[in-house]
């Protein structure tokens, strides 16, 4: 048996299982998905990634700057 470093009990096993089943289960690469691409293994294109970032905040942007005229419209 391997030595462990630091001693764990059962619970402590069952809950680490438990973490585990639920990272299987969950969806691990939401967190880092941008507008919809999985994470990718190697090279990350940085450059490519910032552009989309760029142009969805744009789009973001000028939705809102729309709905503000919007409802500028309806008060005046």
């Amino acid at each position: 048996m391997v030595e462990r470093r630091t001693p764990r009990s059962k619970a402590d096993d069952v809950q680490i299982e438990r973490q585990m089943q639920r990272g299987l289960k969950g969806n691990p690469s939401r967190s880092i998905k941008i507008s919809g691409r999985p994470r990718t293994q190697g090279d990350v294109d940085i450059e490519g990634l910032l552009r989309q970032i760029a142009e969805q905040n744009a789009r973001i942007e000028t939705h809102r700057q729309k709905s503000r005229d919007r409802t500028r419209r309806h008060r005046n």
